[in-house]
C-alpha cells in the first residue's frame, strides 16, 4: 500500500508554506522537491507520533486556551511518582512543580501556535531533568525500545530519521515516567 493522498498532500502544503514564509522566489520544477517532507511526514504518522487528518477536516473548535491550560496543570499535579528508583521523588515533585509553574506563567490570550511552542519547551525541559535521574538500564530499555519502533526508516534522510528518533524518546520516556504530553490538543 502506498503513501496516503491526504499525508502527500499535507506535506506538500506544509513544504510550500515553509517557501513561501522564508520568501523564496526559486521556481519548482517538480513534485520531488517535496519528497523527503511527504517521507517525514509518512514516518511520523506510521509510528502515531502525529495525527493524520483528512483534508476536509476542520481544526477542531477549541476552548479558551487558559482552560486547556488549567486542564494541564491539573493532570500533572494529579501524575504519580514513578515506580520506586526510577527518579527520587523529591526530584521529581521538583521537576513536576517547576513544569507547573511555568505553564502557569503563560499568557493565556496568546494564540494556539504560540501557547504549543511553549508547552512543547516546557515538556522538553521536563523530559531532560527527569531522564537525567532514570539508571541507565532503564534509559537503555528506552533506547531499545526506539530503536525497535525505528525500523523501517532507512530510506529516510538523517535529518529526518534524528527528528523521528528523538520524538519517539520522548515518547518513550513520557510512557514510562506516566506524563501526560504536554499539548492543548490532548485536554
Amino acid at each position: 500500500m502506498g503513501i496516503p493522498q491526504g499525508t502527500v498532500i499535507r506535506a506538500i502544503q506544509t513544504v510550500f508554506e515553509h517557501k513561501n514564509s522564508r520568501g523564496s522566489f526559486r521556481k519548482v520544477n517538480s513534485l520531488s522537491y517535496c519528497r523527503h517532507a511527504v517521507e517525514e511526514l509518512w514516518a511520523l504518522e506510521q509510528r502515531g507520533l502525529v495525527g493524520s487528518r483528512s483534508q476536509s477536516d476542520p481544526s477542531p473548535e477549541l476552548p479558551k486556551i487558559k482552560e486547556r491550560l488549567g486542564l494541564l496543570t491539573q493532570r500533572l499535579a494529579e501524575v504519580p511518582c514513578p515506580a520506586a528508583g526510577a527518579v527520587p521523588e523529591s526530584t521529581f515533585r521538583a521537576v513536576i512543580t517547576r513544569a507547573i509553574q511555568k505553564i502557569r506563567s503563560m499568557d493565556p490570550e496568546s494564540d494556539f501556535e504560540k501557547a504549543e511552542e511553549g508547552l512543547a519547551a516546557i515538556e522538553m525541559d521536563v523530559l531532560k531533568s527527569l531522564a537525567k535521574e532514570l539508571p541507565e538500564a532503564l534509559l537503555a530499555e528506552i533506547e531499545g525500545r526506539v530503536e525497535s519502533l525505528m525500523g523501517g526508516t532507512g530510506s529516510l534522510r538523517s535529518s529526518a530519521a534524528k527528528k523521528l528518533r528523538s520524538a519517539l524518546r520522548h515518547r518513550e520516556l513520557r510512557q514510562t515516567l506516566g506524563l501526560p504530553a504536554l499539548t492543548l490538543f490532548d485536554v
